[in-house]
């Protein structure tokens, strides 16, 4: 899947673009990054997902991994956050660690870690970091995409680019923040449900977003 094929979405007066990864672009990506790590790697003992933007990722890699001569059974979830909103990102910091338990059992492992995509790598490098204090004897970076300022490590990764990526399970929240930046700039809401229409959200997930903003709207300050 060439970059190309991937439909970039721009609005007059932004800065921003938009890509729109739906379930069908998601499915090829991971597929695609699994068969890198298969034509790879010879042993992963973990497969750790960063809580929330790797959970969907790692579900369909798993079983890529575990059908392969990796034969992948174990899973394990790390958080890690510095999300402030579209085009603003603070400082990473761990959320979820592992357990005392999960802390012992990595020593010694090879352990691959992935995400949907990597902006600064800060993440993914404070939690390669924290990896290696455990004693992982391997720590193995993977994401579908990588903005070209990550500093990330990346082991393996399918595409780079410079616009904002928008997954279609995170859709509801991007539209309630695309929503309110755009109401701040003075956009009027027949303008902001094309706009949500031509990036790509679903009629079912527009329809809903818009029936939540009307009943929080009705409902007394």
């Amino acid at each position: 899947m060439d970059s190309t094929e991937f439909k970039t979405i721009a609005f007059p007066g932004e800065e921003t673009k938009y890509i729109y990864v739906d379930d069908e672009a998601l499915n090829y990506l991971t597929a695609l990054l699994a068969q890198q790590i298969v034509s790879n790697e010879r042993n992963i003992d973990y497969l750790v997902p960063l809580a929330k933007g790797g959970w969907t990722v790692a579900r369909s890699l798993f079983g890529y991994l575990h059908v392969s001569h990796l034969k992948l059974d174990k899973t394990a979830t790390l958080g890690v956050g510095s999300y402030d909103g579209i085009g603003r990102k603070g400082e990473a910091r761990m959320n979820q660690q592992f357990s005392q338990q999960q802390e012992t059992e990595m020593k010694g492992k090879s352990v691959l870690v992935v995400d949907d995509l990597t902006d600064t790598g800060e993440q993914l490098t404070l939690v390669k970091s924290y990896l290696e204090s455990l004693g992982v004897e391997r720590v193995i970076l993977a994401a579908l995409f990588r903005k070209p300022r990550s500093t990330a490590a990346l082991d393996y990764w399918v595409k780079e680019t410079t616009h904002w990526i928008i997954f279609a399970y995170e859709a509801l929240e991007t539209m309630e923040e695309l929503d309110q930046i755009w109401q701040n700039n003075g956009i009027d809401k027949e303008e902001i449900k094309r706009r949500f229409v031509e990036i790509g959200f679903g009629k079912q997930a527009i329809e809903h977003y818009w029936a939540s903003r009307k009943r929080l709207e009705q409902t007394p300050a």
